[in-house]
């Protein structure tokens, strides 16, 4: 954030899906998500439906940082200091539900579908990652999830 979109003294609040401190990146349950809807994306390309070349093509840049890496970057930026900040352990969607692909679709559709375009359809894609979300649950440990609250105030700039 440029330091001239917040006025001194006001306050930012960031909630984002996060993961504890000293966690690695791929045992994050939302990584690992997303990695099933890379697999969904091929399994499409290897039945003829899109190219394998657009599914190469396909990037969906993604970090979800610890506590750590959030405080580093503030710290970083240097125009906000850390007022509040609360860490809750995110609840996995359970199996059998289409939680996790819906949320996936709220957050995904738009970058999915400026990439394929009309190319296939979406409800295929989004009922193939809730099987495969379905059958992996048990590798996602819910302690590595979690939902980063953490409230920046602007700094003076004496």
């Amino acid at each position: 954030m440029q330091e001239h979109e917040v006025v001194h003294g006001g306050l930012v609040a960031l909630i984002l899906t996060g993961c504890p401190n000293e966690t690695l990146h791929s045992e994050i349950p939302v990584i690992k998500a997303t990695e099933l809807l890379g697999s969904c994306l091929m399994d499409l390309a290897k039945n003829g439906v899109i190219s394998e070349e657009k599914v190469d093509s396909f990037n969906m840049p993604t970090f979800f940082p610890s506590m750590q890496q959030l405080e580093a970057a503030v710290k970083r930026n240097g125009c906000f200091s850390i007022e509040m900040v609360d860490i809750k352990t995110q609840p996995l969607p359970q199996p059998k539900t289409l939680a996790l692909s819906t949320v996936f679709r709220s957050g995904f559709e738009g970058v999915i579908r400026k990439h394929f375009g009309d190319e296939f359809d979406l409800d295929e894609l989004f009922d193939l990652l809730s099987k495969k979300y379905e059958e992996s649950f048990s590798t996602f440990d819910p302690k590595k999830a979690v939902t980063l609250f953490v409230l920046l105030k602007r700094k003076d700039s004496n």
